[in-house]
C-alpha cells in the first residue's frame, strides 16, 4: 500500500525545529546551507520529514534546490511530487526554471527529465538543466 504524504512550506530563515533540522542535515549532506531558500518538506503519516527540497532565487532566476528523500521513504515517488509541487510554485514567479544535478546521479537526472527539463550545459562536476513555459 502506497503511503500517504502531505506537503508544507517553510519560508526562509524560518525559526521552527524543521528548518533547523533540515539545514544541519543539508549542510551534513552536501556542505550547502538552505538558508535562505524557500523549503517544501514531505511529512509521514506520523508527522515525521520523509524528504525536503528548495527553491530560491539568485540575481533573478529561481532555481530548483536541494532534495533528499529519507532512506525508508525512497522509491515512493516522492523526489518527482517534490519537483512538481515546486514547478507549481514558480509558474506564479517566472517563467524559466533551473536546476543542476550531479553528473552521476542517474535517479535525480531521470526525475528531471521526466517533468519536462531540458539539459542546457555541462559543468564539471554537474549538469545544468532548463525548463521553460
Amino acid at each position: 500500500m502506497k503511503k500517504i504524504y502531505h506537503f508544507k512550506w517553510l519560508p526562509p530563515k524560518a525559526k521552527n525545529k524543521w528548518f533547523d533540522s533540515i539545514d544541519r542535515h543539508a549542510r551534513r549532506e552536501s556542505g550547502r546551507s538552505v538558508s535562505g531558500s524557500k523549503i517544501l518538506a514531505a511529512f509521514d503519516e506520523e508527522g515525521n520529514i520523509a524528504a525536503y527540497s528548495c527553491v530560491k532565487c539568485m540575481r533573478g532566476n529561481w532555481y530548483l534546490g536541494s532534495c533528499y528523500v529519507f532512506g525508508r521513504h525512497r522509491g515512493q515517488g516522492l523526489q518527482r511530487e517534490l519537483i512538481k509541487e515546486r514547478l507549481f510554485y514558480l509558474k506564479l514567479k517566472t517563467n524559466v526554471v533551473r536546476v543542476g544535478v550531479a553528473a552521476d546521479n542517474k535517479i535525480s537526472r531521470k526525475n528531471i527529465i521526466a517533468t519536462g527539463f531540458t539539459l542546457e550545459r555541462k559543468k564539471y562536476e554537474y549538469d545544468v538543466y532548463v525548463k521553460r513555459w
